[in-house]
């Protein structure tokens, strides 16, 4: 993700994160944490968590007790960036 445009990549690839992260089991979290995880350098990482996780983290948190399907969707989604990101 190194070759594509950062506004690409957080507007095109990531923009529907924000919304899907509410409505359902988010099958992009593996995307998410790659895109932020293959900056080049400590700095460059920060300011992709910024700008393209961090809204949409926001988010999460003010639905985080909301339930769908029977399931915590927020919870999970939010465990399972989390695990991707370690």
């Amino acid at each position: 993700m190194d070759l594509l445009d950062a506004d690409f990549v957080e507007n095109k690839l990531l923009g529907s994160i924000k919304e899907e992260i509410s409505k359902t089991r988010c099958e992009l979290t593996d995307i998410m944490a790659a895109y932020v995880l293959h900056g080049k350098t400590e700095e460059e990482q920060c300011e992709k968590f910024k700008r393209a996780l961090l809204p949409a983290l926001e988010h999460a948190f003010t639905s985080w007790n909301t339930v769908k399907d029977d399931e915590y969707v927020m919870k999970e989604n939010v465990n399972s960036l989390t695990k991707e990101l370690t």
